[in-house]
């Protein structure tokens, strides 16, 4: 799932002696068996990155490199989620410590708020869609007794899979929302590699992460990534919190529908923060004995969809579209681009502004 992975440890690491050098210290004490490596010494701190790997096998190299890249993903993609994080698990506030430094002491020291920070990245630090249901239900709640129940379905499901009996899930409950981040197994692989000089192949099970997000006061289960487990995800979730038949409730994946921008409904004007609308790229389905589908591209592309919106035209469908929308709040002018696959795909939830967005759509028909 992590697509971001640019990491310039040096810049990383002066960031974090800016605030507290012996983060450094006791990341290594955290990482590597006591006595393994000696203290680094005050006077070779700005030259840690040498000092520390002048001295650890590469094998060792590769774990600190791929630490460190994790702080960084969440501190450069996810800044704003890194500090709300805080606040959610009393994280206690340094003055002027920077986002690397905060990214390593909730790895120190708050472990569930950096395993909370890196899920939240896994979903709206990367690439990809994220598909949305609704799963409205009266009363909601999920203990720990629904997570272990829920991990157990999961489990006997992969297992069937031939995926593994692997499966553990770690539970987030905010106001806002319940995220649930599953790490499971997927098909076995087989890989060679070099031990000690020698060729080793070795069949492995990879892990694979994946995420459940419940927003409460809409009822919509959004599932990252895309995938094939979609229907056991959501007949399982739905088993678990007590509301099965919701699985299949006939509007489940009804959560987006592009028609009103062929048919002159959307309102393309903005609003008090919406300043610009533009549709950058879409695709059409026709509906007519072959189904024929087209990507456009047009120098004018609202004027375009106009024209096969008139049902004197042409009977077509929107099945996709990438749009730019300008806003202008408290002085500053953002432009956000996203794409929509109805019925029920989106990766605007990643992107600034969504909420205000998502309102807009919402006003306008184009989301439920």
């Amino acid at each position: 799932m992590t697509t971001h992975r640019e990491l310039n440890l040096e810049t990383f690491i002066n960031a974090v002696n800016r605030t507290d050098s012996s983060l450094l210290d006791r990341y290594l004490i955290k990482r590597f068996e006591p006595g393994k490596l000696p203290s680094c010494p005050s006077s070779l701190r700005h030259n840690f990155i040498e000092y520390v790997f002048q001295i650890v096998s590469e094998e060792d190299r590769e774990i600190i490199n791929e630490d460190f890249k994790r702080f960084n993903d969440i501190c450069e993609r996810m800044t704003k989620h890194m500090f709300s994080t805080s606040q959610l698990f009393d994280v206690k506030d340094i003055p002027d410590e920077t986002a690397q430094a905060r990214a390593i002491r909730l790895f120190l020291d708050y472990p569930d708020a950096f395993e909370y920070a890196w899920a939240l990245y896994c979903i709206f630090g990367t690439l990809g869609k994220i598909s949305w249901h609704n799963l409205r239900c009266p009363e909601f709640s999920f203990d720990e007794e629904k997570r272990l129940a829920l991990e157990k379905e999961l489990a006997d499901y992969f297992a069937e899979s031939a995926m593994g009996e692997e499966c553990e899930i770690t539970k987030f409950d905010d106001v806002e929302r319940l995220v649930l981040f599953i790490d499971r197994g997927s098909y076995f692989r087989t890989i060679s590699y070099w031990q000690n000089k020698k060729r080793i192949t070795s069949t492995i099970r990879p892990v694979y992460e994946d995420a459940l997000i419940y927003e409460k006061a809409s009822g919509q289960l959004g599932i990252k990534p895309l995938s094939r487990d979609k229907e056991q995800y959501i007949k399982s979730f739905t088993k678990v919190i007590g509301y099965p038949a919701l699985a299949n409730s006939p509007d489940r994946d009804n959560v987006f529908n592009l028609q009103p921008m062929l048919d002159g409904g959307f309102d393309w004007n903005g609003n008090e923060y919406i300043t610009s609308i533009v549709p950058l790229e879409a695709r059409l389905k026709f509906k007519n004995f072959t189904e024929p589908v087209i990507n456009i591209r047009s120098k004018n592309l609202r004027k375009t969809l106009e024209d096969f919106g008139n049902p004197a035209v042409t009977s077509a469908v929107l099945a996709h579209i990438k749009l730019r929308f300008t806003l202008a709040i408290e002085g500053k002018e953002d432009k956000v681009t996203f794409v929509i696959t109805p019925p029920y795909a989106t990766d605007l939830i990643k992107k600034a502004h969504s909420k205000i967005i998502t309102e807009y759509l919402k006003e306008n028909g184009v989301q439920s």
